[in-house]
């Protein structure tokens, strides 16, 4: 087991991973971060099974 910390960071509905650049060269050195991408999801719940689906078993997030 990775002792690494996971981060997922969630774009807003019109956004994609460029609202989180700044975070990410912040963040990080010694983190997994992910951007999260909402595909062709057509529903909030489908948005956060993709996210968990993806995600490591134990993680932050932070989104908008």
């Amino acid at each position: 087991m990775s002792n690494t910390e996971s981060l997922v960071l969630v774009p807003g509905l019109m956004c994609d991973e460029a609202v989180w650049e700044h975070q990410i060269a912040a963040l990080g050195a010694g983190r997994d971060i992910q951007v999260a991408g909402h595909g062709l999801c057509d529903s909030l719940g489908a948005m956060a099974e993709r996210i968990l689906e993806k995600a490591a078993p134990r993680f932050a997030l932070a989104g908008h």
